[in-house]
């Protein structure tokens, strides 16, 4: 199964090819999801990412707003290197599909080119668990790759591994328990908006919240 590669190894191999880009000081200027919580004045408490890598984000995130940072991530070699870097951010082994959280205690959440990685298999099981861990009228960050019809790609580095692109907010607005609250449509390559951007290349940053939106009759 695509997790139980990644699992193996696969995701320390894929630290290994990015941790110089990961390191890199000019890395939280340019996020789209730092930029996102900057630009609706979230001002978040207790925050879990979901595929953190070392940590570098929610470093950036405790340092701006003093909240507790906790992540999730496969790779061993990515949390140790974490752990090392920034010793006051709470890394953990896991998986998107089984967090070793036990209530929703965190009131925001971010899954950041987490979830194209994800084997079909294990799709909803991620997604209830992430809606989980999150508190009632918390948030929700969701950055990957959103092409306008879902796509399957051959992982070009470990064979028997896809990538699968869809734009994954809309699973959660599809619940009705999540509303939208900020979306912003950009070029993975550049980083830049726009319009006519290539579908392998087009990304959205969505930003929902959680709480249910029915109407009540009598």
């Amino acid at each position: 199964m695509q997790d139980d590669i990644f699992w193996d190894g696969e995701a320390d191999q894929y630290f290994a090819r990015n941790q110089a880009a990961l390191t890199d000081p000019g890395r939280t200027l340019r996020d789209p999801v730092l930029r996102m919580i900057e630009s609706v004045g979230l001002r978040p408490r207790r925050v879990l990412e979901v595929g953190c890598a070392n940590g570098w984000r929610l470093e950036a995130l405790r340092q701006r707003y003093s909240c507790r940072a906790f992540g999730i991530e496969p790779s061993s070699d990515a949390i140790r290197d974490g752990c090392q870097r920034y010793p006051r951010v709470r890394l953990f082994r896991g998986s998107a599909d089984d967090m070793p959280f036990r209530r929703p205690w965190f009131d925001l959440v971010i899954v950041a080119f987490c979830f194209h990685w994800v084997a079909r298999e294990h799709l909803f099981q991620s997604v209830a668990e992430i809606d989980r861990v999150l508190a009632t009228d918390g948030c929700l960050i969701i950055n990957d790759f959103a092409p306008r019809w879902p796509t399957k790609t051959r992982y070009r580095h470990c064979e028997g591994v896809n990538t699968y692109k869809q734009a994954y907010h809309e699973i959660f607005l599809a619940s009705v328990l999540y509303a939208s609250r900020s979306e912003r449509v950009y070029d993975y390559e550049t980083g830049l908006p726009g319009f006519g951007i290539a579908e392998r290349r087009r990304a959205v940053c969505a930003l929902l919240k959680k709480g249910a939106r029915y109407q009540v009759c009598e």
